[in-house]
């Protein structure tokens, strides 16, 4: 297991070989995660959402999503894409 550094935008899809699910936001354009070169490649799509509401945020994130950050008005995650 290794960790890597992958630039992975809002919206941006990349095939991943997750060691476990703990990935981190580095920024808005890249993403830190532990790979494991034995593991099943899976393709994520990363997904920054945003509420503008200044008192309190109302955010919906599917079931299954990965966090990868969360602050009052962001949410930040991945979601697996079925590879087609």
């Amino acid at each position: 297991m290794k960790y890597q550094t992958a630039r992975m935008g809002d919206g941006d899809e990349k095939r991943l070989k997750l060691a476990h699910y703990k990935v981190e936001a580095i920024n808005t354009n890249s993403i830190g995660y532990f790979k494991d070169s034995n593991a099943s490649v899976k393709t994520f799509r990363r997904v920054i959402k945003r509420d503008s509401n200044p008192q309190f945020a109302d955010i919906q994130v599917p079931d299954g999503a990965l966090i990868i950050n969360a602050t009052h008005s962001t949410v930040d995650f991945l979601v697996e894409v079925d590879d087609e």
